[in-house]
Parts: C-alpha cells; sequence; structure tokens
C-alpha cells in the first residue's frame, strides 16, 4: 500500500510540474513560394521562439486562391485554435470567415492587405498609399517630368496592390502632368503571365520611357522580357525584391526598389494575437515602412538586411 502511495504521489507531482502546451496561431498568407513568403514565414517562426508560442503555416497552392484561404480559416475556427494571422487574397470574400472566428472568441491578425470588416483584431502592413507616393516620385524625376509610362499590377482583388496603383496614379498625374499614364494592366497568374503581359504593352507602345512594376511577380516578367529585347531605355520602379530583382538593379535594368520589411509584417502579426492572448489592447492600424533602394544605397547594412533576410536560422538550411 505504501509502494502504491509513493507511485501515485510522483505520477500527481509529474503531472503538475508538466509545462502547459504552447498556444497555436495559425498563419496563412497568399503564398509560399516566393522569397516574400518565406521571409513572412522566418518571422512568424522568430516571433514565435521569442514570445513562447507555436505556430502552424498553412498557405493555398494558389496566391490569389480566396476560398481556399477562406476553407483553411473556417477548418482553424473547428479546431479552436488560439489565433490567426491572415494575408487575404481578396478584401471581401474573406469577410465572412473572419467574422466567424471573431464570433468563435478568436483573434484574427490581418497583415499585408486589409479587409473589409472591423472585426479583426489589427492589421499589419506597409503604407500603401506612401509606397505608391515614392515609386511615382522617383519614375517621375528618372523621366525628368516628360514620357509615357505604364503600370504593371497584381489583380484588382489585391487590395495592397491596388492601393500601390491608385497613390501612384494620382501622385504621377499631380506633380508630373507630362508623364503620359497608359491604362494599368494587370496579371492574374505567374511570372509566364508577366512575361507576356509586358511584351504586348512595348509591343503596343513602342515609345514607352517608364514602368512600374507594382509587384514581385509583375517585376520578374517585366525585367525578363526588357532583357530579352537587350534594352534598358525603360526605366523601371519596382516594388518588392528577390536576389533576382536586385541583380537587375545592380544591372541596371531596374533603377529603383520600394522594399517591405516581410520579415517584419510576419514576426507583428503573430506578436500582435500573441499580446491580444496576454489581454493586452493593441491599435488598429501598425504600420512597417518600406524602405527606398538604389544603386546608391544597395550595399547599405539597412538595405542588405531587408534585401537579403535571414531565412535559414528560422526555416532550415534548405530554404532557398
Amino acid at each position: 500500500m505504501r509502494r502504491f502511495a509513493a507511485i501515485l504521489f510522483t505520477l500527481l507531482v509529474s503531472a503538475g510540474c508538466r509545462a502547459p502546451e504552447k498556444p497555436v496561431i495559425g498563419v496563412v498568407p497568399r503564398g509560399s513560394g516566393q522569397i516574400y513568403w518565406q521571409s513572412v514565414h522566418a518571422g512568424a517562426v522568430k516571433a514565435a521562439r521569442e514570445l513562447n508560442v507555436n505556430v502552424e503555416w498553412l498557405a493555398p497552392a494558389n496566391q490569389l486562391d480566396a476560398s481556399h484561404q477562406a476553407a483553411i480559416v473556417d477548418s482553424l475556427v473547428q479546431r479552436r485554435i488560439a489565433g490567426i494571422v491572415l494575408a487575404p487574397a481578396d478584401a471581401s470574400l474573406l469577410v465572412p470567415a473572419v467574422e466567424r472566428a471573431a464570433a468563435a472568441g478568436i483573434p484574427v491578425a490581418v497583415i499585408d492587405s486589409d479587409l473589409a470588416t472591423s472585426k479583426r483584431l489589427t492589421r499589419i502592413a506597409a503604407d500603401n498609399h506612401e509606397s505608391g507616393r515614392q515609386a511615382a516620385d522617383r519614375l517621375g524625376e528618372l523621366l525628368r517630368g516628360e514620357g509615357e509610362a505604364a503600370i504593371v499590377d497584381m489583380s484588382v482583388r489585391d487590395e495592397a496592390a491596388a492601393q500601390r496603383e491608385a497613390a501612384f496614379t494620382e501622385e504621377l498625374q499631380v506633380k508630373y502632368p507630362k508623364v503620359r499614364l497608359l491604362p494599368t494592366v494587370y496579371v492574374t497568374g505567374g511570372k509566364t503571365e508577366a512575361i507576356a503581359v509586358t511584351r504586348s504593352v512595348l509591343d503596343a507602345h513602342p515609345g514607352l520611357t517608364g514602368l512600374f512594376a507594382a509587384a514581385l511577380t509583375c517585376s520578374e516578367g517585366a525585367v525578363y522580357e526588357l532583357r530579352r529585347r537587350g534594352t534598358s531605355k525603360v526605366r523601371v520602379v519596382a516594388f518588392d525584391a528577390s536576389p533576382e530583382i536586385v541583380g537587375e538593379l545592380r544591372n541596371r535594368f531596374i533603377d529603383v526598389l520600394i522594399v517591405p520589411d516581410p520579415v517584419r509584417l510576419g514576426y507583428e502579426g503573430v506578436a500582435a494575437v500573441a499580446a491580444r492572448l496576454r489581454g493586452e489592447t493593441l491599435r488598429q492600424e501598425i504600420a512597417c515602412n518600406a524602405r527606398v533602394v538604389d544603386r546608391s544605397n544597395v550595399e547599405n547594412p539597412e538595405s542588405v538586411m531587408v534585401l537579403y533576410p535571414d531565412l535559414k536560422s528560422f526555416l532550415g538550411p534548405e530554404t532557398n
């Protein structure tokens, strides 16, 4: 009997000393393969390590598949997960799923783009209006206030890209009225489509002198086509970066990069949900300003940190 009591005491003590399970936060990006989303993932993992939570990375196969994102969010709600970080592919279509999460008491922090609902916890993003204005100012300067320019943008369903486009258009028309801005052309798929779209614009407008590539896929397609033609006469301002795109900045096929900090987006998204789980109140908007990079500052330490994020420390040695 005494031996049984001792065993029972040991089991009770062991159970009492067992560390409580960490809360799990689901991170639902718009994609996974591009370095941008890998950087968001790295930031989320960094925050999880520092803030004593776990993260699950649940990416849709297509970065514009809002219906798949909604299904992922609903599955997380059914599992009663502690919180969600979401980069919505559509400002409207994700609203019902996010509101269902909020009704279940699950906080949802939105990163990168926004949602048309007040039920989200907070929104963490680059200032897309400011990024658009910066891009217009730099392209206007490069063109010396006159010429013909085009915008290659992602689908109109991409709320963040739409904000950049609107701000770019307004700023260019107000400050550089002699620059003729062509109607925006949109990319709904990947790099192959971006190449074809850029090719069509250049074929239809051989006098084009300026181009704003408003997202990474657009930049990759535009640069590929400009390289194929062997011309650098078109001045290019691009949003976002990858090692390939930074190389084209050095090669003079791109003149200016407007670079967000996706590592910080992932970090702040997880940090926001973790703060709410601790009972803290958050601001409705948290800004992560983009950095303007050109050949004069591409080697600066501040630029290097944004252009070449440390992914391997958080995602493993197999990371690109």
